[in-house]
């Protein structure tokens, strides 16, 4: 593959008449590992976790999700699938519309990120407690007999 090819198809991304063309090329080429790491230093990944997250129907067109898959397969392009919460923005898209291609997407990320998913839940964790707690908390008496509380509104 001659080394000025992929950054210009890459680029060809960004141009929404030649995007659907380019998509289907690129997902023939992911098919080669040594293409998928030569992709990682591209700024494939970004526009493709842009695509997908931005996609304006339930499921992600198969060629978009199937170009997601086989670069998830290498460990540099799925270090940058994590990247600006990438995982939780995927993760949310599957739960919301159950996308089964992204869930392989997920899938093949984590044989290679599991370190960084822990770290980035520990820090969303952390995150939610150290926020203030805004529900109202009232201490209530009950009485088990009568099954009534005291002191809630």
């Amino acid at each position: 593959m001659e080394v000025g090819l992929l950054p210009k198809l890459v680029e060809l991304l960004k141009k929404a008449p030649f995007r659907a063309k380019t998509i289907r090329l690129l997902y023939h080429l992911s098919a080669d590992d040594a293409t998928n790491a030569k992709l990682g230093e591209t700024d494939l990944i970004p526009l493709v976790m842009q695509l997908i997250i931005n996609f304006p129907q339930k499921t992600v067109a198969k060629e978009l999700a199937s170009l997601a898959i086989n670069v998830s397969n290498d460990p540099g392009c799925a270090e940058q699938f994590t990247e600006h919460r990438g995982i939780s923005q995927l993760l949310s898209r599957v739960d919301e519309y159950g996308d089964v291609l992204l869930a392989k997407v997920i899938r093949n990320i984590s044989q290679w990120t599991f370190a960084e998913q822990v770290s980035d839940s520990r820090a969303t964790s952390e995150a939610s407690q150290q926020q203030p707690n805004t529900s109202c908390s009232c201490e209530c008496e009950c009485d088990q007999q009568h099954h009534t509380h005291t002191g809630c509104d």
